[in-house]
Parts: structure tokens; C-alpha cells; sequence
């Protein structure tokens, strides 16, 4: 996965496995592992650096000549969420893929 500018055309940094994996455990369908508060401090780092900068997260499970992105979002209560795409407006993720 990859943070990129919501243009598409620059990525701003890519995420580390970590990162990922905390990523999937907080905001992916399903948790097969314990969450720890670490992990959340991670992932929502992650997510408010994402809203900050402006850009999304380009997800690893379709190719790069079509991918499937995740967009920051702040609800009204200021919790940071991540939201997919709407077909047909924009790609959406494969059905294998977490965030389906």
C-alpha cells in the first residue's frame, strides 16, 4: 500500500508491513488477530497523516493500471475513518481484498 496525492501522479511514501498490518486489523472487515493499542496508535497515525497531506491510500490488491484507493474521512464526532470507493464512480477493491 501506498500513500499518493489524490491526483494520482506522486506517491508520497509507502507503507511498512506494519503499518499494513495495522491497518488491516482496524479498519478491514474481520479481526483474526488481537488489536493491540499500539496497532491503533498506527494505523490512526497513519490515517491522520494520509487526511493531513491531502492524499489516499492506494490499495495492493488490484494492479497499478487500475487501482482501488482507501479515503481519509473525519466523522463529526473527529473519529478518522478510512472509506472505499463507490462503483461505478470510482474502481472498486477486488472481492479478495479485505476492504471489499
Amino acid at each position: 500500500m501506498q500513500v499518493v496525492t489524490k491526483d494520482k501522479t506522486r506517491v508520497i511514501r509507502t507503507l511498512t508491513e506494519q503499518e499494513k498490518k495495522a491497518l488491516l486489523l482496524v479498519f478491514a472487515a474481520g479481526r483474526p488477530e488481537v488489536l493491540t493499542d499500539e496497532r491503533k496508535k498506527i494505523a490512526h497515525d497513519l490515517v491522520a497523516f494520509t487526511k493531513t497531506h491531502g492524499a489516499w491510500l492506494r490499495c495492493d490488491c488490484k494492479p497499478s493500471s487500475e487501482p482501488a484507493y482507501l479515503f481519509p474521512r473525519q466523522t463529526e464526532l473527529g473519529t478518522l475513518t478510512l472509506v472505499r470507493p463507490r462503483p461505478p464512480r470510482q474502481i472498486g477493491h477486488a472481492e479478495h481484498c479485505p476492504f471489499y
